[in-house]
């Protein structure tokens, strides 16, 4: 008793504020980071510690950002600062191996001007006033480097950084990817799927992501030759490719070099409207034993993606398909870790009976999918609905086929450069892997990046997995996965798997009903046009009379039909916004009334105690 009072007295509270003042003094050299999120985001990946630990050069990270500028963003600065501390990840898990040293780069300084020396690009703030945020991995004789970090990809901080290093510890020389389309991808001019020109010196996103990492050659369509023999070759809506150059194409595969290959049934992206039309790559199909619908769409109604139609309202169109997390190959790298992606107006590829080759499905389509051949109703929510019927089958988007292929020109032969007879290309070779993917579409910008500017620097949100699967697929036909656990470590969006579980049973429960109703307002329509062309000059007056009646009654039930179907959606309407509500409640004030009714109760409990 004698000491608590003591600890009460004005000596015992001075010795509690020296006491709490030396444990802050103490804790605050410490740099103690926790990472809630269930992902790991602020954490570095086990494809980053791997890539640390087999380093074999030194490397310095030299972060340049305008750390005193008050007039910085506060939301700026806030990445500014964990951008730093997320580079300290780095240092602790380099074991000596990485450096961090951090620049605060002002107008007129010695840290601008070697910032500038690194091609760190600024932002001009204010007239005569620059930001600068970059880095630099310095390895000595060689450095890679990020001229500004982009806010708007902190998913995607880890790889940039990563990437950095990579590049500057590689001695080799760049892979080379070799690129064939008919596609404007590299910057001719082009139309885009809106009919708005583009400008001429507009490039595909994903090329400029390539060019980081490989030297990107863009090899003509219409030519006989593979320039500089490619380490990987990529292959864009192929359809009107040249003999020779498939023959090319054909030696390239059986040498066991590895291909990736996008073919469409219906490619509208980079073309113009006269242009649209469906790859063709038959022989090499028919030789591999693998097949594509190329005159029927994938539609799927589970993966349909939100889209704005025609009067701007959100409606759920299944030929834009976007695939979720039980659509990937959880047992494929490439894919592993992949959340959604988009593909608008894809295909779908099967295998044939007699196919040798090891055949293992990347992407798949729900079982509530089919395939559908009337390309004329891409935007009419309801003709898409009417008469559609789940095949209960799930549908290949993307595969991987390997093995010893055969060769699609077993009995042709050409004439080289001596003009002599090359042998023909009967016989297999080395083994090989050739991603196959049935959409090309989702390589333009439009279905996976938003573009913006930021002070005059130009931005690029990405909102799905479009460019990691092919960065991904890239690097794992190259020989090279190390990367790929590292890019897709962020997570795009944070999906209520519960709350789409029960809207996807509200929407089959009404889909039947809707789609009735709407068969029976176009078999009304089409007798009303039926009777309304028929010629009433030739008719006596009783038939017209009947005519009329028959309209009247057909306009009526039209209407009946139109205002059920109207009251059908309201119904669908009203139970997702009711599960919304019961969300909103459980996420506001569930939680906490919980918790003011279990303090009632433990207050409660110890007042019949104290009493007791």
């Amino acid at each position: 008793m004698k000491y608590i009072k003591s600890f009460y007295s004005f000596k015992g509270i001075i010795l509690l504020f020296f006491l709490l003042l030396f444990i802050n003094a103490a804790l605050v050299r410490i740099n103690l980071r926790w990472d809630a999120t269930e992902d790991k985001l602020y954490s570095l990946s086990d494809g980053t510690k791997n890539i640390l630990n087999k380093l074999d050069k030194d490397v310095t990270l030299k972060l340049f950002y305008s750390r005193n500028l008050k007039e910085i963003p506060f939301f700026l600065k806030n990445y500014m600062k964990r951008t730093a501390d997320f580079l300290s990840e780095y240092q602790k898990a380099g074991k000596g191996g990485i450096k961090l040293e951090i620049y605060d780069t002002v107008m007129d300084s010695e840290e601008e001007e070697k910032a500038l020396e690194y091609g760190i690009k600024p932002i001009e703030f204010a007239p005569g006033e620059n930001i600068y945020f970059g880095l630099v991995a310095d390895a000595g004789d060689k450095f890679g480097a990020m001229p500004f970090i982009d806010p708007s990809e902190e998913d995607r901080l880890e790889y940039e950084i990563t990437r950095s290093i990579t590049e500057a510890v590689e001695t080799s020389e760049k892979k080379k990817v070799g690129i064939i389309s008919e596609l404007s991808m590299f910057g001719e001019a082009a139309l885009s799927f809106n009919t708005e020109a583009l400008p001429d010196n507009f490039r595909w996103h994903f090329i400029e992501e390539l060019e980081k990492t490989y030297q990107v050659i863009n090899i003509n369509p219409y030519g006989e030759v593979l320039h500089e023999e490619p380490d990987l070759l990529i292959i864009i809506h192929p359809k009107n490719l040249s003999e020779k150059l498939q023959y090319k194409i054909d030696e390239y595969i059986l040498k066991g070099k590895n291909a990736l290959i996008f073919v469409d049934p219906l490619s509208v992206s980079g073309a113009s409207a006269k242009n649209i039309s469906a790859s063709s790559f038959d022989k090499f199909f028919s030789a591999w034993k693998i097949g594509i619908n190329e005159d029927k769409i994938l539609t799927d109604f589970d993966f349909a993606a939100h889209i704005i139609d025609k009067q701007g309202f959100e409606i759920q169109n299944p030929y834009f398909i976007s695939p979720r997390q039980n659509a990937f190959n959880k047992n494929n790298i490439i894919v592993s870790q992949l959340e959604t992606m988009l593909f608008p107006f894809a295909g779908a590829i099967f295998k044939k009976k007699d196919c040798p080759y090891e055949f293992e499905p990347l992407i798949v389509s729900s079982v509530n999918s089919n395939l559908d051949s009337d390309f004329t109703s891409h935007f009419d929510f309801d003709k898409i609905k009417t008469g559609f019927a789940p095949s209960e089958e799930k549908y290949n988007i993307a595969v991987k086929i390997s093995g010893k292929f055969n060769s699609a020109f077993p009995n042709k032969k050409y004439a080289g450069k001596d003009n002599a007879k090359s042998s023909s290309l009967k016989k297999r070779s080395d083994d090989a892997s050739i991603i196959i993917v049935a959409d090309t579409d989702m390589l333009y910008d439009d279905y996976y990046i938003s573009k913006g500017s930021f002070f005059g620097f130009d931005t690029a949100e990405i909102f799905n997995d479009n460019l990691n699967f092919l960065l991904n697929a890239t690097e794992a036909l190259v020989g090279s996965d190390l990367l790929i656990s590292v890019r897709t470590i962020g997570r795009f969006e944070r999906p209520f798997t519960k709350a789409l579980e029960i809207e996807e049973k509200a929407k089959d429960r009404w889909f039947t009903e809707e789609q009735k109703l709407i068969e029976r307002a176009e078999e009304i329509n089409a007798k009303i046009n039926s009777l309304g062309t028929d010629n009433f000059y030739d008719m006596k007056s009783e038939v017209i009379d009947k005519h009329s009646k028959d309209i009247e009654e057909f306009e009526r039930e039209s209407i009946k039909v139109a205002k059920m179907l109207k009251e059908v959606r309201k119904k669908l309407r009203e139970d997702i916004e009711r599960l919304e509500g019961k969300i909103k409640f459980f996420n506001i004030a569930f939680i906490p009334l919980c918790i003011i009714l279990a303090g009632f109760g433990v207050g409660v409990y110890r007042r019949k105690n104290k009493f007791c």
